[in-house]
């Protein structure tokens, strides 16, 4: 039995900490995680070994002040961009947690992602229909993105998509039909947009036993739902929403060609996930609320990947 190539660090621990409730949106920059709170609306700003460098704040529609985040992602610079969807607007705040620029969206819009090259994509929907877009570099208009085979399913449901971008790429997972909408790597404003096209998630079985998990077998098409996904270097790695073999289970596929490659039990239980340059941080409510960071060698993670089917 291969075990587990994941080091598992606590970074905020919600029994020491009590400010810390509700953590459901997270990112990760060079130097930054960054997590809303949705017990006491606050952004918090931790470094990679833990320690809390600030927060930024609290119910409101003023500057600095929160309605209903529903996307946030890293930038470029080093900062996050927080999708404040109840105030309809992007708020850039950089690395020491000050608010640059906040703009108002006349589209409605749900999700974000940060394309290789810097620009971000945001996903949204009005009036039952889905609408992807590529956002201009001061956040003031966007040029939109055609959707190929979007399914029926999930059509125009925004907020049912999780966004995993990094280096190798965008991806948008349906966390209800396990579908996965890769944005071509060829999306170019020099060469036009190419669209954002569907294709069945293979979600896999995981074989679990009491010593760990071992690579599972995959039933093509299979729909199955998705707690979350994320982008370090040349993988995507997926939480299947939890049910009697999951939830303390990471899928893990290659990328851009999502590839699927093999499964690995957790030691708890994660509810989102975030990548950096070269590891991963999460959020956990087992059995309170805790931020951690995911950490592997490649030697480790290749010994899990090489587990016979």
């Amino acid at each position: 039995m291969v075990p587990s190539p994941f080091v598992i660090d606590t970074l905020i621990d919600g029994e020491r900490d009590t400010t810390l409730g509700r953590p459901l949106l997270l990112a990760v920059s060079d130097s930054l995680v960054v997590f809303f709170d949705y017990s006491d609306f606050r952004l918090t700003a931790v470094s990679p070994s833990g320690r809390t460098l600030w927060r930024l704040g609290r119910r409101g529609q003023g500057p600095g002040e929160w309605g209903n985040p529903t996307a946030l992602v890293a930038t470029a610079s080093g900062g996050v961009l927080v999708n404040d969807g109840a105030n309809s607007r992007l708020v850039h705040v950089d690395a020491r947690g000050r608010v640059l620029q906040a703009e108002r969206q006349d589209v409605p819009l749900q999700r974000l992602g940060r394309m290789p090259d810097g620009r971000m994509v945001a996903f949204g929907g009005a009036r039952g229909r889905p609408s992807a877009a590529l956002l201009t570099s001061d956040l003031r208009g966007s040029r939109p993105i055609p959707w190929r085979h979007w399914p029926d399913s999930v059509a125009g449901a925004a907020s049912q998509l999780r966004v995993a971008s990094g280096a190798s790429g965008v991806v948008a997972v349906s966390i209800f039909t396990g579908r996965l909408m890769p944005l071509r790597s060829a999306l170019s404003l020099d060469f036009g947009l190419e669209g954002v096209e569907s294709r069945p998630f293979p979600m896999p079985v995981p074989v679990i036993d009491n010593l760990g998990a071992e690579v599972s077998t995959v039933r093509e098409g299979t729909r199955s739902a998705v707690r979350d996904a994320a982008i370090v270097g040349s993988r995507l790695f997926v939480l299947p929403n939890p049910d009697s073999a999951a939830g303390r289970v990471v899928d893990i596929y290659d990328m851009p060609s999502l590839t699927y490659r093999g499964s690995v039990r957790l030691p708890v239980e994660l509810n989102v996930l975030a990548g950096g340059r070269s590891w991963l941080a999460a959020t956990s409510n087992d059995p309170y609320p805790v931020v951690v960071r995911l950490q592997w060698t490649d030697a480790a993670m290749q010994r899990s990947l090489a587990t016979p089917r």
